[in-house]
């Protein structure tokens, strides 16, 4: 049965399992000497002006799948004594509660609620969990001593699993990154109610201080559709850089740092390119970026819900939608990383 509902929900995502956490030169050697199980380590120059290339450190964390490996880890880690056994079968066993729990669901602080929920946040950061049903609503007569909170960071450098961990604190559903060495470690945070429990996996991650594009040598964190619509047409927003038909020298992407270079012209830091299972360049040829990071790399909002039909995925956002009226529809991408920078798209909808 958890095989079945694992796959459902990766069918559902219909997604590129993969995500990029990316060094600076300066910092390439230790995160590289602490990293555990890196698939490959590539230096990408980044063309155009205005951005500074780093080298990637590319790994896989493919979502539902990732948790069981990580099960595996930390039962072996408890096998040669390296983790507490005390500590590793409760974390195991609330994993496997999770199957049972057909009632509840954490939502976070952008509004996504999936089964098994997948977030980024960001050193310095913090996200906010409610427990809502599972259709996001909030729970009748729910108090918030109710819910019994738990979280589990695991060090994969150090093969070690801390429970409830100083560091990154969760509270009443807040949880806080206050150590930036934490970066690139996993935390999974649990919250048990009604004898149920609910779950979320959490990378701790470069900051996103700016998300957007370079157009005539300046950041635009808007932007319009590459073209109009119409009404009952459906219009496919799942990748950002395809609806506002972006190329690899203007694509959207995040970036970390800047710094000013002369007059109000300042050098950014890119550290990754979001892109979903489309990706497509703006002639429909498949992309030739490597920076295409797993769902929940940023969350989808549309406004005027009331004014079209939606297709939305495991994670909650919105991939599609078919407008039932003309006008002008914004498309918001969010990186939830507990910075939650924005990039907005105007969609033209016509008769």
């Amino acid at each position: 049965m958890r095989f079945r509902k694992r796959i459902v929900a990766l069918l559902c995502a219909a997604l590129v399992l993969n995500t990029v956490a990316p060094v600076s030169a300066a910092e390439v050697k230790e995160d590289i000497e602490d990293a555990d199980s890196l698939d490959m380590v590539e230096d990408l120059p980044i063309s155009g002006e205005g951005v500074e290339g780093e080298r990637y450190v590319v790994k896989d964390i493919t979502g539902n799948e990732e948790i069981n490996k990580l099960k595996a880890q930390i039962q072996n880690d408890a096998e040669i004594k390296r983790v507490s056994w005390d500590d590793a079968l409760e974390f195991m066993a609330l994993v496997d509660s999770t199957i049972s729990n057909n009632k509840y669901r954490l939502k976070s602080t952008w509004g996504s609620v999936s089964e098994d929920d997948f977030a980024y946040l960001v050193d310095s950061g913090k996200l906010k969990y409610s427990l809502v049903d599972v259709n996001g609503k909030k729970i009748k007569g729910l108090k918030k001593e109710d819910i019994w909170w738990r979280s589990y960071l695991y060090i994969p450098s150090e093969k070690d699993l801390v429970k409830s961990p100083e560091c990154i604190p969760v509270n009443d559903g807040v949880v806080e990154c206050k150590d930036e060495s934490q970066r690139y470690n996993r935390v999974v945070v649990f919250a048990r109610y009604d004898g149920m429990t609910s779950m979320s996996e959490i990378l701790i991650t470069r900051p996103t201080k700016y998300f957007g594009r370079f157009v005539n040598h300046k950041l635009r964190t808007r932007e319009n559709a590459a073209r109009d619509y119409k009404v009952g047409e459906w219009i496919d927003i799942d990748n950002i850089q395809k609806l506002i038909g972006a190329t690899s020298e203007n694509a959207v992407s995040y970036m970390f740092k800047r710094r000013k270079v002369s007059g109000n012209n300042y050098l950014y830091s890119r550290w990754a390119i979001p892109e979903t299972a489309a990706i497509y360049k703006s002639d429909n040829r498949p992309s030739d970026l490597i920076g295409n990071i797993r769902k929940g790399a940023y969350a989808i909002r549309v406004n005027k819900p009331k004014n079209y039909d939606a297709v939305k995925n495991c994670f909650g956002s919105v991939t599609a939608f078919r407008p039932k009226k003309k006008g002008i529809y914004k498309v918001t991408y969010i990186v939830p990383d507990g910075y939650n920078k924005k990039f907005t798209v105007k969609v033209r909808v016509t008769d």
